[in-house]
């Protein structure tokens, strides 16, 4: 079987994240209405936020560190 699996000599290796377990929850988190529902309010303000920063750093210059302060507390909280 290992021949079907890959050309390298010594086989193929499989390593399973420290937080698999973690990302898995969150994963099926992400199907359920409840987080579809936080997610749609969250996003905008993620997004824009986002943007602003990706622009000042293909400027060349350097975001100050009031600009990173300006997103709102509801954007900084893990949804719940």
């Amino acid at each position: 079987m290992k021949e079907n699996c890959t050309t390298s000599k010594i086989g193929r290796t499989i390593s399973v994240n420290a937080y698999e377990k973690e990302l898995a929850q969150a994963r099926k988190y992400q199907k359920t209405p409840e987080f579809k529902e936080v997610y749609t309010k969250k996003r905008p303000i993620v997004e824009r936020k986002i943007a602003h920063i990706t622009r000042h750093f293909k400027e060349g210059e350097k975001p100050e560190p009031e600009d990173l302060n300006e997103c709102p507390p509801m954007c900084l909280q893990d949804a719940e």
